[in-house]
């Protein structure tokens, strides 16, 4: 299951502008232990279409601040090769990349101890290919953090794909007790279609390389079937 989301981690030009330094420390500086911080890596647009196909338009990844200037978040691209890990929160909103972040009605401190309690045990986890939010072994993103709210006494709403039930980034921003706003950039109308055009020529000239390889491996693998359905 590793194989298709290598897809979707094919960085793509893009014209976003990157947050810049200052902005990014105030940011850093307003952060409070359980913030959930939602972002749009523009650099990774196939991310954002098959997010929001799924119901999640504005953001496709997910983390919670822990403390100590870390955040907590399931990603394939940890240097650490685990899915469930810390990363620090400078490298986080490093980028080109949308960002809001979310400051949840904890009912008390005792029950967010016990979710970040709960997220130690999750540590070192493998990210979830296959996105089965069933499966407690390994964990993606949005599962990650959607079951970390659920310990705190919050529920998330899911989304029905294929038989399962799906956490996807932007339901936290409709979820009560989640939705307080702390931060927000969002991209213009020019970027947007700036990075509409980079992601289709993007997309384009990825096909062109490697649609014919994949197209090549069909008809060996329908030869190779037919040969045996004839021997057979």
């Amino acid at each position: 299951m590793r194989l298709p989301v290598l897809i979707f981690d094919l960085p793509l030009c893009s014209f976003a502008r990157k947050i810049p330094n200052n902005e990014r420390r105030k940011i850093m500086d307003s952060l409070q232990t359980g913030d959930i911080l939602l972002t749009a890596d523009k650099l990774f647009p196939v991310w954002q279409v098959a997010v929001g196909f799924l119901g999640s338009p504005r953001y496709s990844h997910i983390a919670i601040y822990e403390r100590e200037q870390q955040v907590v978040e399931a990603t394939t691209f940890h240097s650490s090769g685990s899915g469930v890990a810390h990363t620090v929160v400078d490298e986080f909103l490093s980028g080109r990349k949308n960002i809001c972040v979310l400051r949840p009605a904890y009912y008390s401190e005792d029950v967010k101890n016990e979710m970040f309690f709960w997220l130690r045990q999750q540590m070192g986890k493998s990210y979830d290919c296959s996105f089965n939010s069933h499966n407690d072994s390994v964990m993606y993103c949005a599962e990650l953090v959607g079951k970390a709210m659920k310990v705190a006494g919050f529920r998330v709403g899911t989304k029905r794909f294929l038989h399962r039930n799906l956490y996807v980034p932007d339901a936290f921003i409709r979820t009560e007790g989640l939705n307080n706003i702390i931060y927000h950039k969002s991209e213009t109308t020019a970027e947007k279609l700036l990075n509409y055009l980079s992601l289709m020529l993007g997309l384009s000239v990825w096909l062109l390389n490697v649609a014919p390889l994949w197209i090549l491996c069909l008809v060996l693998l329908g030869v190779g079937g037919l040969q045996l359905k004839m021997k057979v």
